[in-house]
């Protein structure tokens, strides 16, 4: 979240993975006065292409019911020409934004044919929505965790807390109903890392200015 300072001021919320908590976080940085909101984090892999650890750059959020909005041109070139700058890698294009976890291969397969986004997530449509009613402007920065021939373990819907971090009680109860379930986890937090690893190498690089 950008403020009128010429050095860039973030207001960062978490929403571990909720799309309703992310749009209350968003419209709670608008009441609090924030000039734009950016939506950053992990996502799902849609385009068989993408590999964990991959960075997306949103040109435009595609909402389940198909609608797209497009994301803020001018902070978008910025942030492109800073990557650009330091050789960081990125692609370019729409994401999917969903209210629940895209689980299966299959899945993921059917949401990228139908609508051609290159990864989805649970927060950027919300986070746009709460933007476009206050007309402020938007960004998107996804890198992907789970490809799209990856399968996510039902156990992760109850893995995460509000704050991004593991609620290990309900973790292992759901682990306990379906123990063949480790296997996967193990390996969603291999790819998860990875994604990690771009957030952190990127986040000292955002900087957004707003033309007066």
């Amino acid at each position: 979240m950008e403020h009128s300072d010429p050095s860039t001021e973030f207001d960062i919320r978490c929403s571990g993975a909720s799309s309703e908590r992310a749009n209350i976080a968003a419209r709670t940085s608008v009441a609090a006065g924030c000039d734009g909101l950016v939506s950053f984090g992990l996502a799902g892999g849609l385009d068989p292409a993408l590999q964990p650890g991959d960075l997306v750059v949103a040109d435009a959020v595609i909402c389940a019911d198909g609608s797209k909005i497009q994301t803020d041109k001018s902070w978008s070139d910025q942030i492109i020409g800073t990557f650009e700058d330091n050789n960081i890698s990125f692609a370019g294009g729409g994401i999917l934004g969903l209210d629940e976890i895209a689980f299966l291969p299959e899945t993921k397969r059917s949401l990228f044919a139908g609508t051609g986004a290159l990864c989805v997530d649970m927060e950027s449509h919300a986070v746009i929505h709460a933007a476009s009613l206050e007309a402020i402007p938007f960004v998107a920065l996804r890198v992907v965790a789970d490809t799209a021939s990856d399968e996510i373990p039902r156990a992760a819907s109850c893995a995460l807390g509000p704050s991004g971090g593991v609620q290990a009680g309900s973790l292992a109860m759901a682990l306990a109903k379906n123990p063949a379930e480790i296997a996967g986890l193990l390996k969603l937090r291999k790819l998860s890392a990875l994604g990690f690893e771009t957030l952190r190498r990127i986040a000292p690089l955002l900087s957004f200015s707003r033309a007066l």
